[in-house]
């Protein structure tokens, strides 16, 4: 299964963090004769496979930041964004705890990573992990992985969508094996497994035509969310599971900051 790496070019700091973690792994950091950077590991028998490639979205046409993401830029490649901002008082009577994401506009920073993650969806038919550059993961994190897609296809579930790690916001949740749940409403996108029939509906959504940020609207693929706005726009058909305890975990803010320019420091 192949791995997409999302990445910026300002942020080679979390690149070489990230390329520490992947020799740590075994891998072989590369440049494939196309330009794309890619990274690699040799499978048992010692030669390539096609299954354990890393590429990062580095230099991707649609990866962009900051000043890039223009309304000139928006418009020529057809993306809109989503009526996002709430009335404050109508976002705490939906739920406090969640309402400061709400009663706010969009940050480019938000606009550019739920990009990012469309452009993915986009490039490969799946199954396929998406990571983004400040995740951390577990040693053995891809034999973990696998072991719970085994453990899905055991039990006979058609799945879309599995977490590898986020952070869930409605507990408890229903846990249907002895390392997977299924999720409620959760945050962040920084690690997560779609299935080829989860990269179909996914395409189906064209959140490229209805921009809400990255891990509201993952979210709102496989449970109802919170805010009508959001549910009626964007209405469930995946089947998701999440891998608990998680596999993949989020580096320190303190280290790594945040690209998606929230307000007043905040992090998800």
């Amino acid at each position: 299964m192949k791995t997409y790496v999302i990445n910026i070019l300002p942020r080679q700091d979390r690149r070489w963090l990230m390329d520490e973690m992947l020799r740590e792994n075994g891998f072989e950091i590369f440049t494939d004769d196309e330009g794309n950077d890619m990274s690699h590991r040799k499978n048992e028998e010692g030669s390539e496979a096609p299954d354990l490639r890393v590429e990062w979205t580095t230099h991707w046409d649609y990866n962009k930041v900051g000043d890039e993401i223009t309304d000139e830029w928006m418009e020529e490649n057809g993306f809109k964004l989503f009526d996002w901002e709430m009335d404050e008082g109508e976002a705490l009577a939906i739920d406090s705890s969640w309402a400061k994401w709400w009663s706010r506009p969009l940050t480019k920073g938000e606009i550019g990573c739920t990009l990012s993650h469309w452009a993915i969806w986009n490039e490969d038919e799946g199954p396929v992990t998406i990571l983004e550059d400040d995740a951390v993961f577990d040693s053995n994190m891809e034999l973990k992985r696998d072991i719970a897609i085994d453990t899905l296809e055991v039990m006979g579930e058609d799945w879309d969508l599995l977490y590898l790690g986020r952070v869930a916001q409605v507990l408890p949740e229903k846990r249907v094996a002895k390392n997977l749940v299924k999720p409620n409403f959760s945050y962040c996108t920084y690690g997560y497994v779609l299935s080829k029939s989860g990269i179909k509906k996914i395409r189906e959504y064209n959140v490229h035509k209805g921009i809400i940020p990255a891990d509201e609207f993952l979210c709102s693929t496989y449970t109802e969310h919170p805010r009508s706005d959001v549910s009626f726009k964007y209405p469930p058909t995946l089947n998701a599971f999440a891998v608990n305890p998680d596999i993949i975990h989020q580096r320190d803010f303190a280290i790594v900051g945040s690209d998606t320019g929230l307000p007043d420091g905040a992090v998800k």
